[in-house]
Protein backbone atom coordinates (compact mmCIF):
# COMPACT_ATOMS: atom_id res chain seq x y z
CA UNK A 1 0.00 0.00 0.00
CA UNK A 2 2.95 2.20 -0.30
CA UNK A 3 2.61 5.07 -2.26
CA UNK A 4 -0.66 6.43 -1.42
CA UNK A 5 -0.74 10.02 -2.56
CA UNK A 6 -3.59 12.26 -0.93
CA UNK A 7 -2.03 15.35 -1.94
CA UNK A 8 -4.05 16.06 -5.18
CA UNK A 9 -7.57 15.54 -3.28
CA UNK A 10 -9.49 18.92 -2.28
CA UNK A 11 -8.76 19.82 1.38
CA UNK A 12 -12.21 18.33 1.46
CA UNK A 13 -11.61 15.01 0.10
CA UNK A 14 -8.51 14.38 1.02
CA UNK A 15 -9.85 14.84 4.85
CA UNK A 16 -12.96 11.97 4.01
CA UNK A 17 -10.47 9.83 1.91
CA UNK A 18 -7.85 9.88 5.19
CA UNK A 19 -10.47 9.02 7.69
CA UNK A 20 -11.44 5.80 5.39
CA UNK A 21 -8.90 4.74 4.97
CA UNK A 22 -7.78 4.72 8.86
CA UNK A 23 -11.05 3.52 10.33
CA UNK A 24 -10.81 -0.04 9.18
CA UNK A 25 -7.32 -0.51 10.06
CA UNK A 26 -8.45 1.37 13.72
CA UNK A 27 -11.52 -1.05 13.92
CA UNK A 28 -8.93 -4.15 13.26
CA UNK A 29 -6.44 -3.07 15.57
CA UNK A 30 -9.33 -2.84 18.53
CA UNK A 31 -10.68 -6.40 17.94
CA UNK A 32 -7.43 -7.82 18.63
CA UNK A 33 -6.82 -5.67 21.55
CA UNK A 34 -10.39 -6.76 23.03
CA UNK A 35 -9.35 -10.37 21.72
CA UNK A 36 -5.86 -10.30 23.78
CA UNK A 37 -7.99 -8.71 26.55
CA UNK A 38 -10.57 -11.59 26.65
CA UNK A 39 -7.94 -14.12 26.69
CA UNK A 40 -5.97 -12.42 29.51
CA UNK A 41 -9.15 -12.39 31.18
CA UNK A 42 -9.71 -16.10 30.96
CA UNK A 43 -6.17 -17.60 31.74
CA UNK A 44 -5.09 -15.18 34.62
CA UNK A 45 -8.35 -17.04 36.38
CA UNK A 46 -6.43 -20.38 35.60
CA UNK A 47 -3.80 -21.88 37.16
CA UNK A 48 -2.49 -24.48 34.69
CA UNK A 49 -2.32 -23.80 30.67
CA UNK A 50 -1.96 -25.72 27.78
CA UNK A 51 0.93 -25.28 25.61
CA UNK A 52 -1.01 -23.37 23.69
CA UNK A 53 -2.53 -21.06 25.85
CA UNK A 54 1.12 -20.13 27.40
CA UNK A 55 2.32 -19.65 23.71
CA UNK A 56 -0.80 -16.56 23.64
CA UNK A 57 0.48 -16.24 27.26
CA UNK A 58 4.22 -15.30 26.16
CA UNK A 59 3.46 -13.33 23.38
CA UNK A 60 0.79 -11.41 24.93
CA UNK A 61 2.92 -10.42 28.02
CA UNK A 62 6.22 -9.92 25.36
CA UNK A 63 3.97 -7.26 23.38
CA UNK A 64 3.34 -5.51 26.51
CA UNK A 65 6.79 -5.74 27.76
CA UNK A 66 5.30 -6.68 31.07
CA UNK A 67 7.04 -9.35 33.51
CA UNK A 68 5.64 -12.51 33.09
CA UNK A 69 2.22 -13.11 35.52
CA UNK A 70 2.11 -9.55 36.39
CA UNK A 71 -1.21 -9.48 35.72
CA UNK A 72 -2.03 -6.17 36.95
CA UNK A 73 0.29 -4.24 35.02
CA UNK A 74 -0.56 -6.13 32.12
CA UNK A 75 -4.25 -5.48 31.98
CA UNK A 76 -3.38 -1.78 33.01
CA UNK A 77 -1.73 -1.31 29.61
CA UNK A 78 -3.89 -3.32 27.45
CA UNK A 79 -6.20 -0.23 26.16
CA UNK A 80 -8.48 0.75 23.93
CA UNK A 81 -7.15 4.28 22.51
CA UNK A 82 -10.18 6.34 21.70
CA UNK A 83 -10.90 6.96 17.91
CA UNK A 84 -11.07 10.00 17.75
CA UNK A 85 -7.33 10.65 19.36
CA UNK A 86 -5.40 8.32 16.25
CA UNK A 87 -7.51 10.43 13.80
CA UNK A 88 -6.44 13.88 15.36
CA UNK A 89 -3.18 12.44 15.95
CA UNK A 90 -2.90 11.36 12.78
CA UNK A 91 -4.29 14.16 10.97
CA UNK A 92 -1.80 15.89 12.79
CA UNK A 93 1.36 13.97 12.59
CA UNK A 94 0.85 13.09 8.72
CA UNK A 95 -0.29 16.76 7.34
CA UNK A 96 -3.88 14.33 6.71
CA UNK A 97 -1.74 11.75 4.65
CA UNK A 98 0.38 14.00 2.84
CA UNK A 99 3.56 13.84 4.41
CA UNK A 100 6.70 12.17 2.98
CA UNK A 101 6.69 9.86 6.02
CA UNK A 102 3.35 8.58 5.33
CA UNK A 103 3.59 8.37 1.59
CA UNK A 104 6.73 6.34 1.62
CA UNK A 105 6.65 4.48 4.77
CA UNK A 106 3.25 4.39 5.76
CA UNK A 107 4.17 6.13 8.84
CA UNK A 108 1.57 8.29 10.35
CA UNK A 109 2.51 9.45 13.52
CA UNK A 110 6.37 10.40 13.27
CA UNK A 111 6.92 6.99 15.19
CA UNK A 112 10.94 6.49 15.84
CA UNK A 113 13.10 3.58 16.35
CA UNK A 114 16.27 5.47 17.78
CA UNK A 115 16.47 8.33 15.64
CA UNK A 116 15.60 6.82 12.36
CA UNK A 117 12.02 6.81 11.35
CA UNK A 118 9.94 3.49 11.26
CA UNK A 119 8.55 2.42 8.09
CA UNK A 120 6.01 0.16 8.06
CA UNK A 121 3.94 -2.43 5.54
CA UNK A 122 0.67 -1.40 6.32
CA UNK A 123 -1.48 1.61 7.75
CA UNK A 124 -2.64 -1.22 10.12
CA UNK A 125 0.80 -1.76 11.53
CA UNK A 126 1.54 1.80 12.20
CA UNK A 127 -1.86 2.17 14.00
CA UNK A 128 -0.77 -1.02 16.13
CA UNK A 129 2.44 0.07 17.10
CA UNK A 130 1.76 3.61 17.59
CA UNK A 131 -1.02 2.45 20.20
CA UNK A 132 1.45 -0.09 21.66
CA UNK A 133 3.63 2.77 22.30
CA UNK A 134 1.41 4.92 24.18
CA UNK A 135 0.93 1.10 26.06
CA UNK A 136 4.11 0.14 27.29
CA UNK A 137 6.07 3.65 27.48
CA UNK A 138 6.54 4.83 30.92
CA UNK A 139 5.65 8.50 29.81
CA UNK A 140 1.99 7.50 29.01
CA UNK A 141 1.42 6.37 32.18
CA UNK A 142 -0.98 9.10 33.40
CA UNK A 143 -2.83 8.82 29.40
CA UNK A 144 -3.16 5.01 30.52
CA UNK A 145 -4.70 5.84 33.67
CA UNK A 146 -6.92 8.32 32.30
CA UNK A 147 -8.45 5.38 29.49
CA UNK A 148 -9.00 3.26 32.16
CA UNK A 149 -10.54 5.43 34.06
CA UNK A 150 -13.26 5.98 31.17
CA UNK A 151 -12.29 9.51 31.04
CA UNK A 152 -13.13 11.49 27.55
CA UNK A 153 -10.71 11.71 24.61
CA UNK A 154 -10.19 15.54 25.64
CA UNK A 155 -8.95 14.34 28.69
CA UNK A 156 -6.98 11.85 27.73
CA UNK A 157 -4.94 13.84 25.34
CA UNK A 158 -3.87 15.30 28.42
CA UNK A 159 -1.06 12.60 29.22
CA UNK A 160 -0.01 13.53 25.31
CA UNK A 161 2.37 16.20 27.11
CA UNK A 162 5.57 14.09 26.47
CA UNK A 163 4.44 12.87 22.96
CA UNK A 164 5.78 15.85 21.29
CA UNK A 165 8.38 18.53 22.15
CA UNK A 166 5.22 21.28 21.72
CA UNK A 167 4.13 19.44 25.00
CA UNK A 168 1.18 21.16 26.14
CA UNK A 169 0.51 23.52 23.27
CA UNK A 170 0.27 19.70 20.92
CA UNK A 171 -2.56 18.93 23.38
CA UNK A 172 -4.38 22.22 22.67
CA UNK A 173 -3.94 21.05 18.54
CA UNK A 174 -5.55 17.68 19.38
CA UNK A 175 -8.25 19.07 21.00
CA UNK A 176 -8.72 21.30 18.03
CA UNK A 177 -8.83 18.66 15.33
CA UNK A 178 -10.71 16.75 17.27
CA UNK A 179 -13.38 19.58 17.48
CA UNK A 180 -12.66 20.93 14.35
CA UNK A 181 -13.26 17.72 12.87
CA UNK A 182 -16.37 16.12 15.26
CA UNK A 183 -14.05 13.07 15.47
CA UNK A 184 -15.64 11.61 18.98
CA UNK A 185 -18.43 10.58 16.68
CA UNK A 186 -16.40 7.78 15.87
CA UNK A 187 -15.40 6.71 19.13
CA UNK A 188 -19.12 5.11 19.05
CA UNK A 189 -19.14 3.14 16.19
CA UNK A 190 -15.33 1.81 17.37
CA UNK A 191 -16.30 0.71 21.00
Amino acid sequence: MHGMDLRKLSIRNRKRAFIYILLPSINVVNLEIKRDIAIIDQLSKKNRYTPEEKRELYRIFKTYNVSLYNWKELKSKMIIYPTSLILSQGALESGWGTSKLFRVNNNLFGIKAGRQYKSYDSIKDSVKDFILTLSRVDAYKTLRKKVNNGESPKSIAHGLTRYSVLGKTYVRKVHTMIDHNGFERYDKKTR
